[in-house]
């Protein structure tokens, strides 16, 4: 249920599981918590701040934007954190999206596919029609691609290297390895038969034996040595995994868990937004610490994480901003000041020269540039307009 940010709320909700749904996707090998810290983080940056409740209404549609871009699971991770630090460092940005375009080979993918019989095309033909574009392209690369097009959902997966277009009322494709390991897994005892376990899923017995190796590579199944001839056995370490809610990784960017869906996670991991708890204002919190010098910054850092439940290093990148982002703060605030000391100069150059200014208008431009960091020709034309005095706009230089 969509937790209500308000009583008085226009609309503004926000639902912890339908965003915890995407980013899990993002980071299928890692724990439950690291999606979950996640999803905290970026709820309790958009809920800090005067517009808290509008920054929260605006979330979903951020993550399922960010879902549909085309950049791989890591880079949306990246993004993720990023626009959870500027909104912590800015309680009037609102989440947003740079507008995304799809890539060139993306967009000659996504044409072979559409032009094919029943819009549904091999991996090997799409690879061809992307040669005709990148001739030196890898097969691995056009691999790489239709997987970022299937996560991103321009593309469904609907056999073993087969695509076509999404919506096309297909069943869902299932990874060979995952359907057999989880015939195994559920059956009495986590072991089964070759022979029924072929028979149940209707393989040729040289399908399902190099399935079962792929399997035993994983470490999933136990090995020929170990198990009983003739039986598919899940390996021990495997079954104790699954019984703690523990995912384990079956194919890439495929999790299996014990239960559908993995471990069920209430909202009362998500205490960003419970009435009763007093809201944090994350904001404040990274103005103070960056107000500190160097050698308290880092024993703060680890208190502060400490105490709001925060990973040190998501904390750390909210504080310390890119490289790019502080260049660009520190270029604005040298041009506030040269704004405030510009007319400052010319006030205390007219009353030392009140007929006529000291040098020509380009020649104080120069001097008073040198002696002003960050002074441009347009905040010293403003300023000249301001504050000159009429004498000298008249007569020119004495």
């Amino acid at each position: 249920m969509p937790i209500h940010t308000g009583a008085a709320s226009r609309s503004t909700t926000v639902d912890p599981a339908k965003l915890l749904a995407i980013v899990r996707r993002w980071c299928p090998g890692a724990p439950v918590e690291v999606p979950i810290t996640l999803v905290k983080a970026l709820m309790d940056a958009a809920a800090s701040g005067g517009s808290g409740e509008l920054r929260l209404g605006l979330l979903e549609d951020f993550v399922l934007g960010l879902a549909a871009q085309l950049c791989s699971n890591g880079h949306k991770i990246e993004k993720l954190k990023k626009e959870t630090a500027r909104m912590a460092g800015d309680p009037l940005r609102r989440p947003k999206l740079r507008p995304s375009h799809r890539a060139e080979l993306a967009r000659a993918a996504l044409a072979a596919v559409e032009r094919a019989n029943d819009q549904v095309l091999s991996r090997e033909k799409v690879h061809t029609a992307l040669r005709r574009l990148k001739p030196k392209i890898r097969e691995t690369s056009t691999y790489a691609l239709l997987k970022r097009m299937t996560d991103c959902g321009w593309l469904e997966r609907v056999g073993a290297g087969v695509y076509g277009l999404p919506g096309r009322l297909r069943k869902p494709y299932e990874a060979r390895t995952l359907q057999l390991f989880q015939l195994v897994y559920t059956a009495p005892d986590h072991e089964m038969g070759i022979r029924q376990a072929a028979a149940a899923l209707d393989w040729s017995p040289k399908l399902l034996g190099a399935t079962a190796s792929e399997l035993r590579s994983r470490n999933l199944l136990e090995s020929v040595e170990e198990q009983r001839k003739g039986v598919l056995v899940v390996a021990r370490e495997i079954v104790d995994k699954l019984a703690r809610d523990e995912g384990v990784l079956i194919a890439p960017g495929k999790m299996f868990y014990a239960r559908a869906g993995g471990p069920p996670v209430g909202h009362s991991a998500f205490t960003t937004l419970r009435l009763d708890r007093p809201r944090v204002d994350l904001a404040q919190e990274i103005r103070q610490l960056r107000m500190l010098k160097k050698r308290e910054l880092e024993p703060a850092l680890d208190a502060t994480a400490q105490r709001l439940a925060i990973p040190r290093a998501d904390l750390e990148i909210m504080v310390k901003p890119p490289p790019s982002t502080a260049r660009a703060a520190q270029r604005r605030e040298t041009q506030r000041v040269a704004e405030e000391a510009c007319p400052v100069e010319l006030l205390r150059l007219a009353a030392k020269h009140p007929e006529a200014s000291p040098e020509t208008k380009d020649d104080l431009y120069k001097t008073l540039k040198s002696q002003i960091s960050g002074l441009t020709r347009e905040i010293f034309r403003k300023g000249w307009s301001d504050f000159a005095p009429p004498s000298w706009k008249r007569r020119g230089p004495g």
